[in-house]
């Protein structure tokens, strides 16, 4: 199919050709460095370390896990069971960056039960994941039974203006080839905005939640208007405060298709996500950051999961 958003950055800011201008991502912090350093120790500081048994697995193995329930053995630990195939629609899959070494094998997802690969793109006004062009081309090439849907997602940071850091965005896009119509919508990824060189500041805190929303508002409009397809924003409940934004002012971004992450053991238990918003609805739900996709990959991977269809999934990220 034709790309969609070839002609997306006229007129912008930014030209897709202007690679000089852009840095490797090299000072940005992990998913899971981020996840331990903010929500797993402070959830672990306030449960006093307790240990939860997991109905999604603490660990959780493509593909059997996708397959198959678990069930409490005697130690209370949740093992896969075979007797137990998981009967409810879901499609599972995994995110994807610069950390993740470019051994990834997209050929073997399917077998994996791999559904769909959300990749990094982009951060703030300049920066670029090494590793998303050769992974954006990699992923078109496989069809059929091979074939998963690809998502991009660009990290927003508090010291760019959010239609420009929109327009960086697509232009990284367009360098690694554009997007077509089987492509999920663009993803926005609203979190702490930490550096190693800064140590554990996060450079929203004090910048007053006009002016976040403000940010976020402008990226995903712009990211609207170039696209057609309706972002979607990935963010949790943890993150949300007085320092940020007060959490009464998520329904301010209720209109977006919500990629939360939550990793709280008692909710995987329950498989029911903490949402920002008790009357909103995760889109899809990351549950954990030390997946295993042995044979491939030999890392481990941040995983996801969407309830619902292949066409409930289609709906939902403007997939046709």
């Amino acid at each position: 199919m034709a790309s969609t958003i070839s002609a997306a950055i006229v007129g912008s800011n930014v030209s897709a050709s202007a690679d000089d201008n852009g840095i490797d991502l090299s000072d940005d912090l992990s998913r899971g460095q981020i996840f331990k350093d903010f929500v797993v120790l402070p959830w672990l500081a306030e449960n006093g370390g307790e240990n939860q048994t997991l109905s999604i697995p603490a660990v959780f193995q493509f593909p059997q896990d996708v397959t198959y329930d678990c069930t409490l053995d005697a130690q209370k630990v949740c093992r896969t069971d075979t007797s137990k195939p998981r009967t409810k629609p879901m499609l599972f899959g995994v995110d994807i960056s610069h950390y993740t070494a470019p051994s990834f094998s997209f050929s073997e997802l399917r077998d994996k039960k791999v559904r769909f690969v959300q990749m990094k793109a982009s951060q703030g006004l300049r920066y670029r994941d090494a590793n998303f062009a050769a992974f954006w081309k990699r992923a078109a090439q496989f069809q059929g039974d091979q074939a998963v849907f690809r998502g991009a997602y660009h990290f927003l940071t508090a010291d760019g203006d959010g239609k420009q850091q929109a327009e960086w965005f697509l232009s990284e896009l367009e360098r690694a080839g554009g997007t077509v119509n089987g492509d999920m919508a663009p993803g926005v990824d609203l979190e702490w905005d930490v550096y190693k060189s800064t140590g554990k500041a996060d450079h929203w805190e004090g910048k007053g939640a006009n002016f976040i929303l403000d940010t976020v508002h402008a990226c995903m409009e712009r990211l609207t208007k170039a696209t057609g397809k309706n972002p979607i924003l990935y963010t949790g409940k943890s993150w949300f405060s007085a320092k940020t934004v007060p959490i009464d002012r998520f329904k301010e971004l209720e209109k977006y298709p919500l990629w939360v992450f939550d990793y709280n053991p008692q909710r995987k238990l329950d498989e029911k996500p903490l949402l920002p918003d008790n009357s909103s609805k995760a889109a899809i739900w990351q549950f954990s950051d030390s997946a295993r996709a042995l044979g491939a990959y030999d890392g481990t991977l941040d995983s996801s999961v969407f309830y619902g269809s292949e066409g409930d999934f289609k709906n939902a990220f403007g997939i046709s």
